[in-house]
């Protein structure tokens, strides 16, 4: 009696497991109500020179969704049509695909449109865009270099500095030991030790001369302490002139203010006599003086029926006849007939 072979005996039995845990959200053919098509996995859209960024955020993302294997080729498609696991792949790879697609700008996705696997998007895009690191790194090297704290805080300017080092550090990462896991060289620490210093340094060259005290402090320390440790304490001191510390006046601003107060006395007449010293109401006595000298007197009033300045019409001897007893330098007696000023 011959036996009829089921169409499932033919496949691998790892498919077999695969497909009797779909319903399991550790297995990478799982998928939830959230996982649809028109989502985007990350914020940031390729637009071409961003692809190291943008293939990080994006490993990051498939990860948390467990999709990683769809673009690493870890999860491989199954060469039969009949395989059950056939149609659940493709279901997940035009998930990951259309991920994949609705991150990149309109000039990309136009190129990579009639792919037909997410792997082969995934290294479509590596080989187009990773092949040339050398002018990225380049121009990373560059900005380092000539990235100035200037007018910015301490806090804006720290964490452009991180971002141009964390790029530089992904395209130049540290190699590996060989040793295996009984290290002895310490070749590794060696190096990650040189790769911290070049970061310490580079963030305190950029730093303004305002910094220069607290910046002499931390290169007397031995070892340098962790780049953390350096943006609190250059932020600390920051902060510490920030409120309320205020630096000693510069020689300019001291003589402007001796100038300023010496303006109200002519020839700085009180600084030249010992009596001031001495005695207080003098100096008080001066600067009144020094007022008066510096606004001026009044302009005197001139009558209009003699022209002499000093009284006006209403309050005029000549008009109004002199007051009993009015004798005067400029005028005789009255009784003799002289003339008078007056």
């Amino acid at each position: 009696m011959s036996t009829t072979e089921t169409p499932s005996s033919s496949f691998p039995s790892s498919n077999a497991t695969a497909l009797s845990s779909i319903d399991n959200p550790r297995n990478p053919y799982y998928l939830n109500n959230g996982d649809n098509p028109g989502i985007s996995l990350v914020t940031e859209k390729l637009i071409g020179e961003n692809f190291h960024t943008w293939q990080r955020s994006m490993t990051r993302a498939l990860s948390a969704k467990n999709k990683l294997g769809f673009v690493n080729g870890s999860i491989s498609q199954p060469i039969d049509p009949l395989d059950p696991l056939f149609d659940i792949w493709t279901r997940c790879n035009d998930l990951v695909l259309s991920w994949l697609t609705n991150c990149m700008s309109k000039e990309i996705y136009a190129s990579v449109i009639y792919a037909v696997t997410a792997k082969e998007i995934w290294d479509e895009l590596r080989d187009r865009y990773s092949d040339s690191d050398g002018p990225r790194v380049f121009h990373l090297k560059q900005a380092i270099c000539s990235l100035k704290q200037d007018q910015l805080p301490v806090s804006t300017y720290y964490t452009r500095l991180k971002a141009l080092w964390d790029e530089f550090s992904n395209y130049r990462p540290i190699p590996n030991c060989t040793c295996g896991a009984n290290c002895t060289c310490g070749l590794y620490k060696i190096l990650t030790d040189y790769q911290h210093k070049d970061y310490v340094l580079s963030f305190l060259m950029g730093l303004n001369e305002s910094f220069l005290q607290v910046r002499g402090q931390i290169l007397l320390m031995q070892p340098l302490p962790p780049m953390n440790k350096v943006f609190f304490m250059i932020q600390q001191d920051e902060k510490q002139r920030g409120q309320g510390i205020l630096p000693l006046p510069t020689v300019e601003s001291t003589t402007l203010i001796s100038r300023s107060d010496n303006a109200f006395i002519p020839n700085n007449a009180f600084l030249s006599n010992s009596s001031t010293a001495n005695n207080p109401n003098a100096f008080f006595s001066r600067m009144e003086n020094g007022k008066q000298y510096q606004y001026g007197r009044k302009d005197k009033p001139t009558c209009t029926h003699c022209g002499y300045k000093g009284h006006t019409a209403e309050k005029c001897y000549k008009l109004h006849g002199y007051p009993p007893g009015f004798h005067s330098k400029n005028r005789t007696a009255v009784d003799t007939g002289g003339k008078s000023d007056l």
